[in-house]
């Protein structure tokens, strides 16, 4: 990877920026389906020429909004300027914003300024060299997930160079989030570092039953997210800090030791609705196993019409090429539409 370097100069427009470009911004970003809105409007302003600290001034704001709590509680004023300016429609800025379910296991670190200030962000490096505009997903936010999704890796918290935080550049410096914010060297060259085998699982197991239990709706009835923030304390001791608050190294140490342990450090009451299906996924390391057979049966409907992309023999035999959790979540959501939900 190449570092940034200044082959001209970039005029901000500080003063009268509004009036200047008018009702609408010039350069328009498309957020990627599982983009931070804050990452998102980093990208934008960024594109537009202009800073966050620039583009907040433009209402008047000397403390500007928290971009950490800007992903979930984003004020109104900013979305219908952003709707008004055609920069953002309605329906992408609702899909940008998290979940309000998962804000109990949202990462959030003290450090010092020196160190980088807060972190809440934690990021993959090999997803930002496939990336055409490297971005923060969602997911990375949660201090639940330790381990890349598509890669399998161990996500990263600082940059490999100075051991900086990493996070959105929020100064008036413009550079990409790729970008250390303290030595600008390129976090993509960050080295792809494996995670011990039982941290991994524990990771994919945490991280399956989480989403199963947020798409299904069970997570309002149960106590999974007390239970996995509270998990420091019941495995090393009362005075052990909360996940949330735990580094990545203090996380991928408490997943490998409780990786053959999992469905007695998450244990579901029999009376709750998720029981058999949080037993099932932590004993089986995250595998769906045969909640996709299940779902499959239930799927499989005969065609009405001739299909352009194939024979109907060929449509089911694709859809039973589903095999992780993530396929079956996509069954299920247009099964319960059908016909409600799955028996338990």
């Amino acid at each position: 990877m190449t570092e940034p370097n200044d082959l001209f100069d970039i005029v901000v427009l500080e003063q009268r920026y509004d009036e200047l470009l008018g009702e609408s911004w010039p350069v328009r970003v498309l957020p990627e389906p599982d983009e931070l809105l804050s990452s998102w409007l980093h990208a934008a302003t960024l594109a537009n020429v202009i800073s966050l600290p620039h583009f907040w001034k433009l209402f008047g704001l000397d403390n500007a909004p928290s971009l950490s709590r800007l992903d979930h509680d984003c004020p109104d004023w900013l979305t219908h300027w952003l709707i008004k300016r055609e920069v953002l429609s309605q329906a992408r800025a609702t899909k940008l914003k998290l979940d309000a379910r998962l804000l109990p296991l949202l990462l959030n670190i003290n450090r010092i300024p020196e160190q980088g200030g807060p972190e809440w962000l934690q990021f993959c490096p090999l997803c930002w060299q496939e990336d055409r505009r490297p971005y923060f997903r969602r997911c990375w936010r949660l201090a639940t997930l330790i381990h890349c999704r598509e890669h399998h890796i161990a996500l990263r918290q600082h940059c490999q160079h100075c051991g900086y935080g990493v996070g959105i550049p929020y100064k008036v410096q413009m550079r990409e989030v790729h970008f250390c914010r303290r030595c600008d060297k390129d976090l993509r060259d960050a080295p792809a570092t494996k995670l011990a085998p039982p941290a991994e699982r524990s990771s994919r197991a945490i991280d399956d039953v989480l989403l199963f239990e947020l798409r299904t709706g069970m997570i309002e009835r149960t106590a999974l997210r007390t239970q996995l923030d509270s998990m420091p304390a019941r495995v090393f001791g009362t005075r052990a800090v909360r996940l949330t608050a735990m580094g990545a190294h203090g996380r991928a140490a408490l997943y490998e030791q409780i990786a053959e342990d999992l469905h007695r450090v998450l244990p579901a009451s029999g009376d709750e609705p998720s029981s058999p299906w949080r037993l099932h996924l932590l004993r089986n390391g995250g595998r769906a196993g045969r909640l996709i057979e299940l779902s499959e049966a239930e799927y499989k409907q005969p065609y009405r019409a001739a299909r352009p992309n194939g024979t109907r023999k060929d449509r089911i035999r694709n859809q039973a090429k589903a095999t992780s959790l993530y396929d079956f979540f996509s069954i299920y959501a247009q099964f319960r539409e059908r016909r409600g939900p799955l028996p338990l």
